[in-house]
């Protein structure tokens, strides 16, 4: 409902810094935006990002650098509220992205032994929802 909407205050960041991030999350921010687009935050070391947000109880996105389903499914097996998937440009691509997010039987996202299922299981959603899903929509 339109009613209920707010303004979110966030920061991204593109940098690969768990004390940044940590002393962002307890700033008031709304939400923390981690880039493994562009700059020099990896995959490899979402995880000790993801802690330093989650100590002050700050939601993490992470644009992912592409449309790899494989990359998706372990972003968010890294534990994040949601991702942010750059240049889309068609309904298909949006729909795979959507699927790659979402478990069976409505996408193909896998689950396993993951930080998320380890440490945050409330961060999986078996009935096949996602907690956060943004498309950067391309020049179409």
């Amino acid at each position: 409902m339109p009613s209920q909407l707010t303004n979110r205050l966030g920061a991204w960041l593109t940098f690969l810094d768990a004390h940044g991030i940590e002393g962002l999350s307890g700033s008031g921010f709304d939400w923390i935006g981690i880039d493994l687009q562009l700059g020099t935050a990896t995959l490899d070391g979402l995880p000790g990002l993801l802690r330093a947000c989650e100590l002050n109880r700050t939601p993490a996105l992470v644009r992912t650098s592409g449309h790899s389903a494989a990359e998706i499914g372990r972003a968010l097996d890294a534990g994040e509220a949601g991702v942010v998937v750059p240049m889309v440009e068609s309904a298909a691509q949006a729909a795979a992205i959507a699927a790659a997010c979402t478990f069976p039987p409505a996408g193909v996202r896998s689950s396993g032994a993951s930080r998320s299922a380890i440490a945050a299981p409330s961060l999986l959603q078996p009935e096949g929802k996602v907690l956060c899903l943004a498309l950067s929509l391309g020049p179409e």
